[in-house]
């Protein structure tokens, strides 16, 4: 996406003439252009921001700040962060803002890179000015120890009204199900995918891809094959299968659904997109502090009063890092009812730094199961 980057202040405009010269300089002692010490320089800063996203993750980034960027009304990017209402709100528009001004950063370095190709050099130092004055204002703004961080707008935040804090306020599943039952066309069109929520806590992105429901009949037990959506190469599990116990779910009006539309031991459900919205415009009006978030936040609630250990809950909400699980759902929360049997999962799972960097792999986590998938 194209845009403008904020005024410079007095100052930092004297910073930039300031690194113009000392380009120079350098350029000089080393017999090349300084638009080549401004590409290094501009490489090095952004060595370590992670551009390495799955489409899915990007869309959404570049949805979110696009978004941002047209309704704001200051050319400073930065108050896109200060009109964030939760912490976890602020450290996705802050992500999302990295990766598009970033990408933005590296289109330009390309279209300069491109120009030098065919010769066109006043094209080039243009475009390579521009991507560096650009990464400058982005190293002040989002990367240098001055940045704004949530510690310092939080005070100004009314009260947060994140899934994780108003769960408990929110209508339950029986709420919803009563409701739902009173048109059957609306019962048919949303059971599914509440169900599979309630019973999972998977993310809405993640139903879209399908899920896949397998009962063993010989153990009394159903499992749920889940794709992640928030994967990357340190983040996120690929896959992951949930195993629960069907003789703790008998009064569950989820799990009967589920159990109700199985056909030879299976079930295969994969809703669009357009379902998707549709069902969350009806939670919206219907149940106004209700969102399938809410119950990604029960389920997490409910795995930390069962007594599950960190890695188990990791993999089952398919994180890559115990520490993941700290956003989601509190152990005083629980309303209990939960019967997981085991988790099994692609990816190593790792514990934080504040518990030794230790680590299980998917079959220590579910050392006694057997999937009921094939490979």
């Amino acid at each position: 996406m194209d845009f403008k980057s904020r005024k410079l202040t007095l100052n930092e405009k004297k910073d930039l003439e300031k690194i113009y010269a000392e380009s120079e300089l350098k350029a000089k002692k080393l017999g090349t252009q300084p638009g080549v010490v401004l590409e290094m320089t501009m490489k090095e800063m952004m060595k370590n921001i992670n551009l390495d996203v799955n489409e899915e993750t990007a869309g959404q980034y570049r949805k979110l700040f696009k978004n941002k960027v047209e309704h704001s009304k200051s050319d400073d990017l930065v108050t896109g962060l200060l009109e964030c209402g939760t912490r976890n709100s602020f450290d996705k528009t802050r992500s999302a803002f990295r990766f598009c001004i970033c990408e933005r950063i590296q289109q330009l370095r390309k279209e300069a890179d491109n120009a030098r190709r065919v010769k066109d050099f006043d094209t080039m130092k243009a475009k390579t000015k521009e991507a560096f004055e650009l990464s400058f204002v982005f190293d002040k703004d989002f990367l240098s120890e001055n940045r704004i961080q949530w510690n310092d707008i939080s005070h100004n935040k009314k009260d947060s009204a994140s899934k994780r804090k108003t769960m408990k306020e929110a209508d339950t599943m029986d709420d919803i199900f009563k409701r739902l039952k009173n048109n059957k066309s609306t019962y048919d069109r949303y059971a599914g995918f509440l169900s599979i929520c309630s019973i999972t806590g998977c993310r809405p992105a993640e139903v879209l891809k399908g899920i896949e429901i397998v009962r063993n009949r010989y153990e009394d037990g159903i499992s749920f094959k889940i794709l992640g959506a928030k994967v990357g190469n340190d983040r996120g599990q690929s896959e992951r299968t949930l195993h629960f116990d069907l003789s703790k779910y008998h009064d569950n009006e989820q799990m009967n659904y589920i159990l109700s539309q199985l056909k030879d031991n299976k079930f295969f459900y994969k809703p669009d997109g357009k379902l998707y919205n549709s069902l969350r415009q009806y939670l919206y009006i219907q149940h106004r502090t209700f969102s399938l978030y809410t119950l990604r936040h029960r389920v997490a609630s409910d795995l930390k009063a069962s007594g599950a250990d960190d890695f188990t809950i990791a993999a089952f909400l398919g994180h890559r890092v115990t520490q993941s699980q700290e956003f989601y759902g509190y152990a005083r929360s629980s309303k209990g009812g939960i019967a997981v049997t085991g988790v099994e999962c692609s990816d190593v799972v790792k514990a934080n730094k504040s518990q030794f960097a230790v680590s299980r792999t998917p079959s220590q986590i579910s050392t006694s199961l057997k999937s009921h998938f094939k490979k």
